[in-house]
């Protein structure tokens, strides 16, 4: 059976130890957030596959150009 005073030594120990982990987290991981980063890549991958529709509309513009002319 735990006693008050082995509780309470549990809580500060575990508080210092949440303390210690929040403020060497920034410190140890510089940069984005995983969140950040995550959005980041999403957006990233969102332009990349309108530039990829662009370029499949003005291919399939330049053929049918081509086709009338021809």
């Amino acid at each position: 059976m735990p006693t008050k005073q082995t509780a309470s030594l549990v809580i500060v120990a575990l508080c210092s130890g949440l303390l210690c982990h929040a403020r060497s987290g920034p410190a140890a991981a510089p940069g984005p957030s995983p969140t950040e980063r995550y959005e980041v890549l999403t957006q990233h991958h969102n332009h990349s596959h309108l530039n990829q529709q662009l370029r499949q509309k003005a291919m399939a513009q330049r053929r049918l150009h081509r086709k009338s002319q021809g």
